[in-house]
C-alpha cells in the first residue's frame, strides 16, 4: 500500500535540485517584469504592483548643534518619485495626500521626478512639447504638497537626462523651490536653522561652499543631495545632517541576502534608513517610485518623515 497522501502519485521523479544563483534570479525577475509590463500596457497593473503599499515612515534623527527651538521639527523627505511608464498621476496624487496628512513642518523633494527615454527628443524636435508636458505632470503630481515651511527639491541624475530646465519650468509654475546650490534660513522660535541642496552628483555640478554660503562654523545646516555618495566628498562639518534618495533601498531584497543591486561606489552602505557618514549622519530614503523593473520586495516605498532632535 502506498504510503502517499490521497490524491498525489505513490512515486515522484527525483532529482537534484539547482540552487537559485543571484544571476538566474535576476533573469527570472526580468523575464518577470516584462511580461507584466507589456501585459499591463506599460502602467495600469504594473505601476498598481510596483507602488501599492507607500509606507509613511518615522524616524528620529539625532543632530549636532541642532538650535533648541528645533527640537521636533519635521521634515518629510520625499525622492524619486520617477513619474512615467510603471508611476502613475493618482499614484503620487495619493503619496502628496499621505504627506500632507503627517503634517510635516518641511517638505523636501529629493529628485529623479522623471522616467522615460528623453533623449529621442534630440532627433525628433516633434517630441520635445510631449517632454515638456511630461515634466510638467511629473511636479504637477505634487503640486498639492503643503509645509508650513516650505516645500523645496533638488534635481537627481534621470531629471538631468529628461531635461532640468524643464523641470525648472515646472517648479517654477507650481510654486516649489529648487535648491540648486542654494538654501535658506529657516526661522522658529527666535532661533535660526540653514537648509539648502546641491546639484547631482552623476549628472550635475555640485557646489557645497556655494550651498553654505553665509553659514558660520557654530551653525546648523541640513543639506539636501540626491545621490548620498556625494557624503563622501566634503568634509566640511558645518552640515549636519545630510538627506537623499536614489538607492531606491534597491527595489528587491532578499532574505539573508539584503539589497542585489546598490546604484553607489561604496557598496550597501546607503542603500537605506540611517547611515553615518564621514562628517555628519544620512539619511537615505527608499524612495517613492520605481525604475525599471517595475518591482518592489520587501522594500515598500516610503515618505519618510523625520523628526530633529538635539544631539546629546
Amino acid at each position: 500500500m502506498s504510503d502517499s497522501p490521497p490524491g498525489e502519485p505513490a512515486e515522484r521523479p527525483v532529482g537534484p535540485r539547482r540552487p537559485l544563483t543571484r544571476r538566474t534570479f535576476l533573469r527570472r525577475l526580468l523575464i518577470g517584469s516584462a511580461m507584466l509590463g507589456a501585459a499591463a500596457g506599460g502602467t495600469g497593473l504594473a505601476a498598481w504592483l510596483a507602488t501599492r503599499w507607500c509606507e509613511v515612515t518615522r524616524t528620529d534623527v539625532a543632530v549636532e548643534a541642532l538650535p533648541a527651538a528645533f527640537e521636533g521639527f519635521t521634515v518629510a523627505l520625499l525622492a524619486d518619485t520617477h513619474f512615467g511608464p510603471f508611476v502613475t498621476r493618482p499614484y503620487l496624487e495619493s503619496v502628496a495626500a499621505l504627506t500632507n496628512a503627517a503634517r510635516p513642518d518641511l517638505i523636501l523633494l529629493g529628485g529623479d521626478f522623471v522616467q522615460r527615454r528623453p533623449w529621442r527628443a534630440a532627433f525628433r524636435p516633434d517630441l520635445f512639447g510631449e517632454v515638456r508636458a511630461h515634466a510638467a505632470e511629473a511636479i504637477g503630481a505634487l503640486a498639492a504638497l503643503r509645509a508650513p515651511h516650505g516645500v523645496f527639491a533638488v534635481l537627481g541624475n534621470h531629471d538631468h537626462w529628461e531635461g532640468a530646465p524643464l523641470l525648472r519650468e515646472a517648479f517654477v509654475a507650481h510654486g516649489i523651490a529648487e535648491w540648486w546650490n542654494a538654501g535658506r534660513w529657516i526661522e522658529r522660535g527666535g532661533e535660526r536653522a540653514w537648509f539648502c541642496g546641491v546639484d547631482d552628483l552623476w549628472e550635475g555640478c555640485p557646489d557645497l561652499d556655494r550651498a553654505l554660503a553665509g553659514v558660520g562654523e557654530g551653525d546648523c545646516a541640513v543639506l539636501l543631495a540626491h545621490n548620498p555618495d556625494f557624503a563622501e566628498r566634503f568634509r566640511d562639518r558645518r552640515v549636519r545632517l545630510m538627506l537623499s534618495g536614489h538607492t531606491h533601498g534597491g527595489q528587491v531584497r532578499l532574505p539573508g541576502i539584503g539589497a542585489l543591486i546598490i546604484p553607489s561606489i561604496h557598496g550597501k552602505k546607503y542603500e537605506m534608513g540611517l547611515v553615518k557618514g564621514p562628517v555628519c549622519p544620512v539619511y537615505v530614503t527608499r524612495g517613492v517610485g520605481v525604475i525599471f523593473p517595475p518591482v518592489r520586495f520587501r522594500c515598500p516605498p516610503e515618505v519618510a518623515i523625520l523628526r530633529l532632535r538635539r544631539a546629546g
